[in-house]
């Protein structure tokens, strides 16, 4: 008996819980399979662009700290993984960032400012661990992307894409499917008697198996078949067996790669091969502003933070490329009647005055 008082027992289903993570997880395990090079190219690309930032500061223990390869490691892993910590530790030989290998959130919230924010993180050592407990103040936390509700928690691609799960699991599995059971050899049809006429024609389901058997057995070899019209010289015939998927799988896969490079801001002139001249400039110039720069200001947050100032991150290196078609659009501006400092800014020709 229970009392209307009294709150009811909780209880789960033995297949409840359980096999919502076993149905979800192929259909997971499928999109990383056929993303997770998309990603990584991604975070390849963002991650090596962002080595070649000039970090503009005039502390030199700040500029010692955010070394090219700190940069680069920190925006490939966000993209990579959807987050990345690293904790600001200050000795006598100044200012250094350490990636723990594990941390936990002990304290975050959107009501709590950032700089409140606690993290218990891990570092591994030779022959045991240490663990300390690092606030938002004294640690970067870069993420690529959040959720409103949940604001520590970073995301990557790979999550973003959820819901095309189960697509990319099929795609991935079909994929596999084709690579791994397809018959891989050549076959040459002439007056040879690797295999038997009588063989061929015997229709039994013994002579089935065995023949569908030895051709599994190839990889990769040359066979040579008899004709039907054995004893008479007929022309060689070439057959090539091997992997041959389905034009519209291999479409909607490039499609799903296409949807994770727009996620990273990477535009798809600048991976494709025809790509040149002032189509890949294009392409640069939106690479850099949709996928690097935005990457970088959300740095820029974390440094003001964890340094106390301005620390500022300048991709004129990447722009480069482009100065000609900025050069063009400058003019341009000029003659319809804006001033040189303005149009100088927004071309980039210029960095724009802090606010």
């Amino acid at each position: 008996m229970r009392w209307p008082w009294q709150k009811a027992p909780e209880t789960r289903s033995a297949g409840g819980y359980e096999s919502l993570v076993l149905n979800a997880w192929p259909a997971y395990t499928g999109l990383v399979a056929a993303g997770h090079g998309a990603v990584a190219t991604a975070a390849a690309l963002i991650g090596r662009a962002m080595a070649l930032a000039e970090v503009e500061t005039d502390s030199m223990m700040v500029r010692a700290a955010l070394r090219p390869g700190v940069l680069q490691r920190w925006a490939t892993e966000a993209v990579e993984h959807g987050e990345t910590l690293a904790v600001l530790r200050i000795d006598d030989m100044g200012a250094h960032f350490a990636t723990p290998s594990h941390w936990d959130v002990l304290r975050a919230s959107a009501l709590v400012r950032e700089d409140d924010w606690t993290y218990r993180a891990t570092f591994f050592e030779a022959q045991n661990s240490m663990v300390l407990n690092v606030t938002g103040a004294e640690a970067i936390h870069l993420r690529w992307r959040v959720d409103a509700q949940r604001p520590w928690a970073g995301q990557s691609p790979i999550k973003v894409l959820g819901a095309s799960g189960t697509l990319g699991a099929g795609l991935e599995r079909q994929l596999a499917e084709e690579a791994t059971n397809a018959i891989n050899g050549t076959i040459i049809s002439g007056r040879s008697t690797g295999v038997s006429v009588s063989e061929l024609a015997d229709d039994t389901e013994a002579a089935k198996d065995n023949l569908v058997a030895r051709l599994r057995d190839m990889h990769g070899e040359i066979w040579w078949m008899p004709t039907a019209l054995a004893g008479q010289h007929l022309p060689l015939e070439k057959l090539r067996l091997g992997v041959e998927p389905p034009i519209a799988t291999v479409d909607l896969r490039a499609q799903l790669v296409r949807m994770i490079y727009a996620l990273c801001g990477i535009p798809p002139a600048l991976w494709s091969e025809t790509a040149a001249g002032t189509a890949g400039q294009a392409a640069m110039r939106q690479f850099v502003s949709l996928g690097v720069e935005p990457l970088a200001k959300r740095l820029e947050e974390q440094f003001a933070r964890v340094f106390g100032e301005r620390v500022g991150l300048n991709f004129a290196t990447l722009h480069a490329s482009d100065l000609g078609a900025r050069a063009s659009s400058f003019a341009k501006m000029v003659q319809s009647g804006m001033g040189l400092q303005e149009a100088a800014a927004l071309t980039g020709l210029v960095a724009a005055e802090a606010p």
